[in-house]
């Protein structure tokens, strides 16, 4: 299963009935590229246009950044990452289209 750092304490919570042993590793964490899309049928191409330039102008003007943090800054901070041992690994599931290279477009920390 991949799950990102804004599953982990939901999922844990959720299992520790049943895996009472279950345990967050606190010095480790593996980095491993999974992008979100969108997707819309080709029938609505202005819908596309539109989707992609308002995410587009959100990033730019940091709106994006703060509503992902707003969602998300308290588990990040939780997951005390800065503090982790980071091993990434390679998607072998995307392609050269995939804009890995575009860091406005990745969390980093």
């Amino acid at each position: 299963m991949v799950g990102g750092v804004n599953e982990i304490f939901s999922e844990f919570n959720s299992q520790t009935k049943r895996h009472p042993n279950l345990a967050i590793e606190s010095s480790l964490a593996i980095h491993f590229p999974l992008p979100t899309y969108f997707f819309v049928s080709p029938k609505y191409p202005l819908l596309v246009s539109r989707i992609e330039d308002g995410l587009l102008r959100l990033i730019a003007n940091g709106k994006f950044d703060e509503y992902f943090l707003l969602h998300h800054q308290e588990v990040i901070a939780d997951a005390n990452l800065k503090s982790r041992k980071i091993f990434s690994l390679d998607n072998p599931n995307l392609s050269s289209a995939d804009p890995l290279d575009d860091k406005g477009l990745w969390y980093t920390f």
